[in-house]
């Protein structure tokens, strides 16, 4: 959207002023790539590339193999999908605009859920025994922690931001530093 759609819809959603939006291109493009990178790296991680190989699965190296990759897959999308999240909430408090919340926060906090639910069920496990409720209590808990922590660091995010913003008008309107020129004029420095 930020790459392609800035000028129409892409303004719309971030609400850029008329005059901001050909000055902000470049940065909205630049923005979009890395959206289509973290795109890309959940497509990677969701695609089972190991069972491409008609004779996989035959050996214990190929199962060992499968069972890293899969780990690997579940932590590479959960990252992923919480950084989405967190994202998200830091555009909705920044911006003060539900529809980034909506179109960006929600998604990625459903998809956090849904990968660490996922990684902490065990489809060997037959049934509702013990061992796969255990497993699925503690996807529900780091599900929690990790919403907790994702809205806290949305909030710490935007804090910092305001800070900077601070500092900068601080920055802006404190007085020049002056240097007397030959011939006693003062100049501010630059």
């Amino acid at each position: 959207m930020e790459s392609t759609l800035w000028r129409t819809v892409g303004t719309k959603v971030f609400r850029v002023k008329y005059e901001e939006v050909n000055p902000t291109a470049p940065l909205a493009a630049n923005q979009g790539v890395y959206n289509l990178m973290v795109g890309v790296m959940c497509i990677f991680s969701a695609i089972p590339w190991l069972r491409l190989n008609p004779n996989y699965g035959e050996t214990l190296d190929d199962q060992i193999l499968e069972m890293t990759f899969t780990a690997h897959s579940d932590g590479v999308m959960m990252m992923t999908a919480f950084l989405i999240f967190v994202v998200g909430i830091y555009g909705w408090l920044s911006l003060n605009t539900l529809t980034i919340l909506k179109v960006q926060g929600v998604p990625g906090w459903v998809a956090m859920i849904m990968n660490i639910c996922n990684a902490y069920s065990d489809p060997l496990i037959e049934g509702e025994g013990v061992m796969n409720s255990k497993l699925n209590l503690m996807g529900w808990i780091l599900s929690v922690v990790f919403s907790v922590f994702g809205v806290v660091v949305g909030f710490m995010a935007v804090n910092w931001k305001k800070a900077n913003d601070a500092a900068a008008i601080a920055h802006e309107t404190a007085p020049k530093p002056m240097r007397k020129k030959e011939g006693g004029e003062q100049t501010e420095l630059t």
